[in-house]
């Protein structure tokens, strides 16, 4: 529950909670804390006669904290906005975890389905606050996940995230329903079976051509590449072709009989791919030859009447010193005399900076920090006892 609250705060902007929350000096008095009125409130109850039974009671009186997180967060989204929590890249993920948490604490307090596991009315109230924030929550999630298909389209984790969603929806639904007709806890058992009912039919024709994530997600991206959605180098032809099954490799047969000679020539590339080497990609993070040529070649390249020579093209390929990227403006190249008399060049990622001589590409150090891959071109070198390197008036120091 504090992980939650804690990533929930997080990205609607309020930092300072997390600390709190994480800080052992809130966190194991507030843990023991409510264990221990759990244990209290068990005793009293004659009818908790198992181990089982007392877990679940102990599991139900974190249902109302849930409750008071979930108004809370709610309230806070006005505040904040929707667009500070799309920016996270989890907005997703995280309303899931909270949604789940409140399920499986509401099953916690459907015991034997006669009576809510709260003799206080208020308490009981507050336990059912949460359920009825979980449409609420599915329709966030569908807006996310909707969001991210319009921009991006549909992909394999896409498709499962909406399958996710779309079953929580179901369950969320159910519950608000029971608190809304006042069946709570009683209906609970038949919103779980009718729910696990829809989850199987689902799994079963996503397991099938129907609805299989696969198909949808290569024809979907064939699509948005063909409609111009797409440009031909930002389309990944290798990863459909190897991670996307039969209906990938479909797919690019398709593209290699598509009239844009670009999409021709990647298709191929990608087709001559040995499988062997991407699977050290999918290992170590490096990409397939033919992939480090086109971003080597690709990335910006500052003074901008400055190029690559081959020479350079095909050491930073054998060498690729770069974890993790994999679309060429993940990078940039600069030249520039860095260090006091020789002619250099930076290698620049998002967050540090590699100094190569020229002449024999030997590394001779390092700058660290935030950079624009687009606002290269002011960049120069200042003098100091240790030589800097000033980007927009910000200094950078040379480590060497």
């Amino acid at each position: 529950m504090l992980v939650t609250a804690g990533l929930l705060f997080y990205i609607v902007g309020l930092d300072k909670i997390p600390y709190l929350v994480f800080n052992p000096i809130t966190a194991v008095p507030l843990t023991s804390i409510i264990i221990a009125i759990s244990i209290s409130v068990a005793i009293k109850h004659p009818g908790i006669d198992s181990l089982g039974r007392w877990i679940l009671s102990v599991l139900a009186w974190l249902l109302p904290f849930f409750s008071i997180l979930s108004v809370i967060f709610l309230a806070c989204l006005p505040y904040s906005g929707l667009k500070t929590l799309w920016s996270t890249g989890q907005a997703s993920t995280l309303m899931l975890l909270l949604q789940f948490g409140t399920i499986i604490l509401a099953n916690a307090c459907w015991l034997d389905g006669v009576k809510s596991a709260f003799r206080t009315k208020s308490i009981d109230l507050l336990a059912q606050v949460s359920l009825l924030c979980l449409p609420i929550y599915t329709g966030l999630c569908l807006y996310s996940v909707g969001l991210r298909v319009e921009q991006y389209g549909l992909s394999t984790d896409r498709i499962q995230a909406f399958f996710l969603t779309v079953i929580t929806g179901i369950v969320g639904l159910g519950y608000a329903g029971a608190v809304l007709f006042r069946k709570w806890p009683q209906s609970i058992g038949r919103v779980n079976i009718v729910s696990v009912i829809i989850m199987t039919l689902i799994i079963i024709l996503m397991n099938s051509p129907l609805l299989d994530p696969s198909r949808l997600a290569a024809y979907n991206q064939a699509e948005r590449l063909q409609s111009g959605q797409i440009k031909p180098e930002e389309f990944d032809y290798t990863y459909t072709r190897f991670n996307l099954g039969r209906y990938g490799n479909k797919v690019l047969e398709i593209l290699l009989e598509d009239s844009n000679p670009e999409i021709k020539s990647r298709v191929s590339s990608a087709m001559s791919v040995d499988p062997a080497e991407y699977l050290n990609y999918v290992r170590k993070g490096i990409p397939p030859v033919s992939a480090r040529q086109e971003i080597i070649t690709g990335a910006k390249v500052y003074p901008e009447n400055k190029r690559l020579t081959d020479e350079q093209i095909k050491f930073f390929v054998e060498k690729w010193p770069l974890d993790g990227v994999t679309r060429k403006n993940d990078i940039a190249f600069v030249f520039i005399d860095a260090v006091k008399g020789e002619n250099n060049l930076i290698l620049f990622t998002e967050e540090e900076g590699t100094i190569y001589e020229l002449k024999n590409f030997n590394q001779v150090g390092k700058i660290h920090g935030k950079f624009n891959l687009t606002g290269l071109a002011n960049i120069n070198t200042q003098e100091s006892n240790l030589l800097d390197i000033d980007l927009d008036g910000q200094i950078y120091q040379i480590i060497r």
